[in-house]
């Protein structure tokens, strides 16, 4: 591994993180107009939980896991967060789907 390639992954790590945030805030922002029923940040939170349990949510996990996969594969002699990284991305997107793994062998009564 080179010198400075830890630096570029932190960096990009950083900046997804950020640009998440921004994300966030703006999505916060819309939620102070309305019709007045319920607090100002219910709409948004709903929005989030939408999200994170629709069909975009479902292929992220999906990229997630093969990523991860690949990583491990054809990584080589990782380091040890960028291999804990690649291991985090598989548990991660394997845990977002499991409620459609689920729901695909019959099993129906789940709540997650």
């Amino acid at each position: 591994m080179r010198k400075n390639e830890g630096k570029y992954v932190m960096t990009a790590v950083f900046l997804l993180v950020l640009g998440l945030g921004v994300l966030g805030v703006e999505s916060a922002a819309y939620a102070t107009g309305g019709s007045g029923a319920g607090l100002a940040w219910e709409l948004p939170l709903q929005k989030v939980a939408d999200s994170l349990s629709g069909p975009v949510a479902k292929s992220l996990c999906v990229m997630m896991i093969i990523a991860g996969a690949f990583g491990i594969m054809f990584g080589g002699d990782l380091n040890g967060w960028i291999r804990w990284v690649c291991l985090a991305a598989v548990v991660a997107g394997t845990i977002g789907m499991a409620p459609t793994f689920l729901a695909a062998l019959g099993v129906t009564s789940i709540v997650v």
